[in-house]
């Protein structure tokens, strides 16, 4: 049961040790970028995005086995 107990440990102790190496890695990383790499990256805006569109009146295409539709 003690050896239970102390892997239990030793795994939670390492994964908690991972855990905050990669934070601190991942922070001085942001730091270091940041400190250095000064761009702003700043573009056009899209005033409007229309992923589908439709028209009043335009028939649906049915397509029955297997083809290569392209367009409207």
């Amino acid at each position: 049961m003690t050896t239970l107990l102390v892997a239990g440990a030793q795994f939670l102790g390492n994964t908690a040790l991972q855990i905050g190496t990669n934070s601190a890695l991942a922070y001085a990383n942001s730091a270091i970028s940041n400190t250095f790499d000064n761009r702003v990256f700043e573009g056009p805006r899209l005033d409007s995005f229309h992923l589908q569109t439709s028209r009043d009146g335009a028939p649906m295409a049915r397509i029955l086995g297997v083809c290569a539709w392209l367009g409207r």
